[in-house]
């Protein structure tokens, strides 16, 4: 597991996405900005994409908006798969400390990846801070 040279929006995340019940399962790591592509156990790819800053008024700090993502790629079926990913959003929305998400999505993902050559299955979502 390695976060190297990550944004601190994209730390933040990590540690957020540890703190889910449904995340903690010992072995779950989070990479940035790739993985290892030997890697067959559950594990988190993270990003954060669509950065944008809005500046509300003169001689204020800029309001920082985008979205952070997550590839995760699991050796769970289908079905447990989408639901760790609704699972995931539920909980990351419901966090009262770190950063505060105002909307999420989870979907299979088209790209298959390492996991599912390892019979996984390969999720993506999305937090909107």
């Amino acid at each position: 597991m390695t976060l190297t040279n990550a944004p601190a929006i994209v730390t933040q995340f990590s540690t957020q996405l540890a703190a889910c019940a449904s995340w903690s399962t010992g072995t779950a790591g989070h990479w940035y900005p790739s993985a290892d592509p030997g890697i067959a156990t559950l594990h988190a790819v993270l990003a954060s994409t669509n950065e944008d800053r809005t500046r509300y008024a003169e001689g204020a700090n800029a309001i920082p908006s985008g979205t952070l993502k997550a590839a995760v790629y699991t050796p769970l079926s289908i079905g447990e798969a989408e639901a760790l990913g609704r699972s995931l959003i539920d909980e990351l929305l419901a966090q009262q400390t770190g950063l505060m998400f105002t909307g999420g999505n989870a979907q299979l993902s088209a790209d298959p990846g390492a996991a599912k050559q390892a019979d996984g299955n390969t999720l993506q979502f999305a937090c909107h801070p």
